[in-house]
Order: structure tokens, then C-alpha cells, then sequence
């Protein structure tokens, strides 16, 4: 079973990596269609490999940076003020188009939520107080994502109609070019790919430390642990 679970974070880990590079390529290629990808996508693999090879910490530090993106879309809509914001909320498409069938049928991608939290686990080696910081950090960031999810699917469904937003490949990137506002369209093109980028990164260092944590438990040959 414990094998198994293991295998599973790798694979989970490898396809979400690729998704998120293949993500960068697509909005740089909406800049311009003529622009090659391709190269962009390998070279953003290598560059994340090599800092997982050189290091957990500040393979993690750069995530707590380059996702801090996110909140200047927020405020910029003055969402939590009525008489500033930015949401169309007379008109606003509704948020919920399929009731709370669609919130049903939409738990699937909730795998990719629990594979986030649960890649914490992954680092409790890097921890001073591994008893202490993993149940702390589990729980802060599952109320970051609770609280974070939604006011970001309120703030989007209010600025897009759902039908774009459900089909958009990069939602916050569309949000913003709603927004009409030039510094955070271009705060968010530069955050899209950072958050991209931090998602692939957090998956290379978590496939790798589920190799690590099987090998040293005996379940696949030492020379995974080097």
C-alpha cells in the first residue's frame, strides 16, 4: 500500500509538472502566435531541476515569493468595497452556471488541492520541529486554500463570464485583462507564469523526496535515497 501511494504522488507529481509548463507556453504564445514554446517549456524543466538539485530550501523559499502574485489582482478590484469595485455584480454571470451539480462534478480537480497539501508532508526533514510543524502547517495551509479559493473564484466569476473562465487555460491572466488596468495585466501576466513555475517546482521537489522516502524505507533500492 505504501508502495503504491508513493508511486502514485511521483506520477500525480510528473503530469501536474507538465501541465504547468505547457500552461507558461500557451500564454507566452498568446503574446505571439509565431513564438516557439517549446524551448521555453524545457528550459523552465531544467532550470527548476537543477535548483531541486541544489537545494530544498530555497527551492521552497522561491515558492513563498513568486505566488504572492494572486493578491494583487484582489485588491485591485476593490472587491470588498461596493461602491469601488470592479465586479460586475448587477450583471454578474453567475458563478455557479451547473448549481451544486457542478460543485459535485468539479471535486474531482479537488485531487490536485490534496496533492498540494499533502506535498508538505514530503519536506518534514527540513523542519526544526517536524511533530509541530507539519500538523501547524497542514492546517494554515488548508485555510489558506479554503479562504483563497473562494475569493478568487468570487473575484474571477465576477469579472469574466463562467463560460470563458471554465474553458480559459489561465483564468487570473483573463481576470486581469478584464480588469482593463495595464500594472495588473501585466502584474499577472509575470505572476501567471511565476505561479506556473512555482507549481511545477513544488512538484519536482515533491516527486523527488517521494522517491527519496520510499527508497529509505526499503520499498525501492537505495541508490533513489542519493
Amino acid at each position: 500500500a505504501a508502495f503504491n501511494v508513493g508511486l502514485m504522488l511521483v506520477l500525480e507529481y510528473a503530469m501536474l509538472e507538465a501541465a504547468d509548463v505547457l500552461v507558461v507556453g500557451q500564454i507566452l504564445e498568446s503574446l505571439n502566435p509565431n513564438v516557439k514554446a517549446l524551448p521555453f517549456i524545457i528550459l523552465s524543466l531544467l532550470v527548476l531541476t537543477y535548483m531541486n538539485y541544489r537545494g530544498v530550501y530555497a527551492t521552497l523559499t522561491l515558492n513563498f515569493v513568486i505566488t504572492a502574485g494572486v493578491f494583487i489582482l484582489l485588491f485591485s478590484t476593490s472587491f470588498y468595497d461596493p461602491q469601488l469595485t470592479l465586479i460586475n455584480l448587477k450583471k454578474m454571470t453567475d458563478g455557479l452556471p451547473y448549481g451544486y451539480l457542478g460543485i459535485i462534478a468539479a471535486m474531482q480537480f479537488a485531487v490536485w488541492f490534496f496533492l498540494g497539501i499533502e506535498g508538505g508532508a514530503l519536506a518534514a526533514e527540513e523542519c526544526r520541529s517536524t511533530s509541530r510543524a507539519l500538523p501547524l502547517g497542514t492546517m494554515i495551509g488548508l485555510s489558506v486554500l479554503l479562504i483563497g479559493a473562494t475569493t478568487t473564484w468570487f473575484v474571477c466569476s465576477g469579472l469574466v463570464p463562467a463560460e470563458k473562465l471554465g474553458e480559459s487555460a489561465y483564468p487570473l491572466y483573463d481576470a486581469a485583462l478584464a480588469t482593463g488596468k495595464l500594472y495588473v495585466i501585466i502584474a499577472l501576466f509575470v505572476g501567471t507564469i511565476m505561479a506556473c513555475l512555482a507549481s511545477a517546482n513544488g512538484c519536482i521537489n515533491d516527486a523527488s523526496r517521494a522517491w527519496f522516502a520510499m527508497s529509505r524505507d526499503g520499498l525501492i533500492p537505495p541508490i533513489f535515497a542519493k
